[in-house]
């Protein structure tokens, strides 16, 4: 279990932040509070903490700073940044101290996560495995220290099976044991090995000692194979997450080609610069909208040559980008798509299906081309694209979202956007997203127990003030009124 601190000099923004955090389930045995960073520079001298999320601008004491300080101490804490638009050159100062997760105010629930979830990982990965904390061990598992792999189907051999008795045959072995191997459905074959003690340690030797054991249990097509390898662990329910540590480990072979075995620890504990939209991003924008398909497969070409020479590129900004334009194109096209993540999915299943990158970007100009060729010429793209910006709001009405950024997911001028908004609507986007943002406010007034701030922050506010002034405005009574209100009725 891990520490957790908390430092942001407004009320609302810190509580909140703890009651997202809280519900979710996390290995945190708590979660301090500090106003400041010269408060939390004292908490975490006095008790150190295992990861801090910090704003990086504040009265007394900015976050830059207790980075810093902690920083000389040659403390192990984590850092998350935050900071809100037009801090991005003190967060690069962040960066440039080793910082290696940076979010925008007001956060995302998804990418607060995603952050915790990685910095527990790390951590995981460097705690001496005589401390891990243990719970019990399933008696299935007779080995001590049990880890998880990955492997591509390519390198893989389905088991021999005695047609008799239709049972796998697993010799022993006399080193290691493999306890179970599953065909996943997004592509990779996922294996639980134990070991009876921690004597292996580099990762040459833990890559030989998985060939070996496959080897000998006939799994493998060819004696060199490309694996991802996760941390032991002690504790059987910490299986799913070493699966998952496998996984990502093993995304990086298209990246790498020429590297056999990938540790989730080493790249868990490299830090990847904040990474943004670039004119090849555009290009893609510019040739969906125009609906010109050999421009749109030159700029899908010219994006993905650019990203391959980045240094600290990763899969998942990859595909993340990729599925933000692959569901606006599907949006457009004769058959409209739920927003959901079946896209997302069909990703990640190509992208580790595939063996070679390039293989993986035939497959997404594959992909783009369908769509395109399946977007109706005569159909109005402007007023299908104000349709889709009403269902994105919809799904994501919590988060930061301005007139520029709407504007930016359906790759329109901001003016023009704004313009055709309510010709299509009747009313201009503030305040349509005032009106959806209220009326799930008042949903939760009626039918949760939250405070009132936490209503407002779970609607996409970030003042308190001002969502009782907008919320008063549209219905004519206070939130409190409102809720007590609907109690006498």
């Amino acid at each position: 279990m891990y520490r957790l601190l908390i430092v942001e000099d407004e009320d609302i923004i810190r509580l909140g932040i703890k009651k997202i955090i809280q519900e979710m389930g996390l290995r945190l045995s708590e979660i301090l509070e500090a106003s400041s960073g010269s408060e939390a520079l004292l908490l975490a001298k006095n008790d150190p903490v295992d990861i801090i999320i910090t704003d990086i601008k504040m009265d007394n004491g900015d976050g830059l700073e207790l980075i810093r300080k902690l920083t000389e101490t040659k403390s192990n804490t984590k850092f998350i940044i935050l900071s809100g638009y037009g801090q991005f050159a003190l967060a690069q100062q962040a960066i440039s101290m080793g910082v290696s997760e940076y979010l925008l105010k007001p956060i995302k629930k998804k990418n607060l996560f995603d952050a915790l979830t990685k910095l527990i990982a790390q951590l995981d990965a460097t705690k001496p495995l005589a401390s891990v904390e243990s719970t019990h061990t399933s008696s299935v598992y007779n080995h001590r220290y049990l880890f998880a792999v990955c492997l591509p189907l390519a390198d893989y051999k389905p088991p021999q099976v005695d047609k008799k008795s239709e049972k796998v045959v697993h010799p022993e072995s006399l080193s290691a044991h493999l306890y179970s191997h599953n065909r996943s459905d997004s592509g990779y074959v996922e294996m639980i090995i134990g070991i009876a003690t921690a004597t292996v340690t580099g990762n040459r030797q833990l890559y030989q000692l998985v060939v070996n054991l496959l080897t000998q249990q006939g799994l493998l097509k060819n004696l060199t194979p490309t694996i991802g390898i996760s941390p032991y662990s002690e504790e059987s329910e910490m299986l799913p997450r070493l699966i998952e540590q496998s996984s990502y480990a093993l995304d990086f072979r298209l990246l790498r080609p020429s590297i056999r075995h990938f540790s989730f620890k080493e790249i868990a504990s490299s830090n990847s610069p904040f990474m943004n939209s670039n004119v090849f991003t555009q290009s893609i924008r510019s040739a969906l909208h125009e609906r010109n398909l050999q421009p749109l497969l030159q700029a899908v070409e010219d994006w993905f040559r650019f990203n391959l020479q980045q240094p600290d590129i990763t899969p998942s900004f990859i595909i993340e980008t990729l599925y933000s334009l692959l569901v606006f194109s599907e949006f457009n096209s004769e058959k409209e798509n739920e927003w959901n993540w079946q896209t997302h999915n069909d990703l990640i299943r190509m992208y580790r299906g595939s063996d070679s990158f390039e293989q993986f970007k035939d497959r997404v100009k594959d992909r783009f081309a369908q769509i395109q060729r399946a977007t109706a010429r005569n159909r109005p793209i402007d007023s299908n694209a104000i349709s889709f910006i009403v269902k994105y709001l919809e799904r994501h009405y919590d988060q930061n979202i301005t007139l520029s950024s709407a504007a930016e997911q359906i790759f329109m001028n901001p003016s023009y956007f704004s313009t055709l908004f309510k010709k299509k609507t009747g009313i201009n986007f503030v305040h349509y997203l005032q009106k959806l943002r209220i009326e799930k406010s008042k949903d939760l007034l009626l039918h949760s127990q939250l405070k009132i701030y936490e209503v407002a922050t779970q609607c996409g506010f970030t003042d308190e003030k001002y969502f009782f002034k907008v919320f008063k405005n549209l219905t004519g009574l206070t939130p409190n009124e409102y809720r007590d209100k609907s109690d006498y009725q």
